[in-house]
């Protein structure tokens, strides 16, 4: 038999929560407090289950001012709590977010939503020249990183297109442009080893000397990359004899070798100053024998001439420095070297 509602049910009062008003049909029986015994409703839980269904059935009744209210959008909300608090399957939920979608003022935008949605078709194919201008235009505005995502879309999908060298040239050129030369140095290579017949070759195997030159460090450091540009440079000078750029290149290998020079240097001076003439003169010989044309040639026999100084040598000494008074050119050195002689001569 269906459960009916106890004519105790408890009231509730407006400073109640509205999902207090749902009351399950349900009960237990307790003891009123005019002593008859009765069925005393409860508050429904979501662990009791739904009501029974019935032909009496009648679901939670609501507080009157809010059936009142009810048709007031203000009220709304708080009918709607007080309904889903009640498990009840012939009071159906919808969900917020699709009873949002029907209120007026968002149909016209959930229309046009899914009506993009739906307008959308596949995307445009575009080919080898497409991305070729707009890296071209990238390039020339200095916005190399879009410009390498144009020219190695064509290197890596239009391999046979006829200006696939250019593309790969323009590709290393704007990581050089970004300053990223080891991958500048890679795609420049890739252009001298994938397309041996191209314009862009004799380029492209100079500035493979130019991104190993911007990667070289200072003479107190490392100076593998300067080994790396100088042999660069000396590749491009035997395969490009009638190339403009071979003055350049020339030019690229006495600095090179002036900044090994140096590094020779301060290697000897270190043995000097620390005692080791033995070792000190050893590294000397070798930094004159290496680096002949470079201006670090007198500075290594100066040196040479004040350690014989030191040694007793006095003839030897006089003889090297004689000899960096008549080529060497930097003034500082020329003036240590005269104050030298003339104390020499005081001695």
């Amino acid at each position: 038999m269906a459960c009916r509602r106890s004519r105790h049910h408890r009231t509730v009062g407006p400073a109640r929560r509205i999902g207090d008003a749902a009351l399950s049909c349900r009960g237990t029986p307790r003891t009123p407090p005019g002593g008859r015994t009765g069925v005393v409703g409860r508050r429904s839980r979501r662990t009791s289950g739904p009501c029974p269904e019935g032909p009496d059935r009648r679901p939670a009744t609501l507080p009157v001012r809010f059936r009142q209210d009810r048709s007031r959008t203000a009220h709304l909300g708080q009918v709607r709590r007080a309904r889903d608090h009640h498990d009840c399957p012939r009071q159906p939920r919808l969900p917020l977010l699709l009873e949002s979608m029907m209120k007026p003022r968002h149909l016209l935008l959930t229309v046009l939503l899914l009506s993009g949605c739906a307008s959308k078709g596949p995307p445009e194919l575009r080919g080898a020249d497409y991305y070729f201008e707009e890296g071209g235009r990238d390039f020339e505005r200095r916005r190399f990183l879009e410009a390498v995502e144009s020219f190695q879309r064509i290197v890596s999908n239009f391999p046979g297109h006829a200006r696939v060298a250019e593309a790969q040239y323009y590709l290393a050129e704007s990581y050089f442009g970004m300053e990223e030369f080891v991958s500048a140095a890679f795609e420049y290579e890739r252009v001298v080893d994938t397309y041996p017949s191209s314009q862009w070759r004799d380029d492209a195997q100079y500035k493979i000397g130019e991104s190993y030159l911007e990667q070289s460090r200072r003479a107190e450091l490392d100076q593998s990359e300067t080994y790396e540009a100088l042999n660069a440079y000396r590749r491009f000078i035997e395969d490009n004899v009638d190339s403009p750029l071979v003055v350049d290149a020339r030019t690229r290998i006495g600095e090179l070798r002036s900044r090994l020079a140096k590094k020779q240097f301060l290697a000897s001076r270190l043995y000097h100053r620390q005692g080791h003439l033995r070792a000190a003169r050893m590294a000397y010989e070798q930094l004159l024998a290496a680096y002949p044309l470079t201006s670090w040639y007198w500075h290594g026999l100066a040196q040479l001439g004040d350690i014989a100084r030191v040694e007793g040598e006095i003839d030897e000494a006089r003889g090297h420095w004689q000899e960096v008074l008549q080529g060497a050119e930097e003034e500082k050195l020329l003036d240590d070297v005269r104050q030298w002689v003339a104390e020499l001569d005081l001695e």
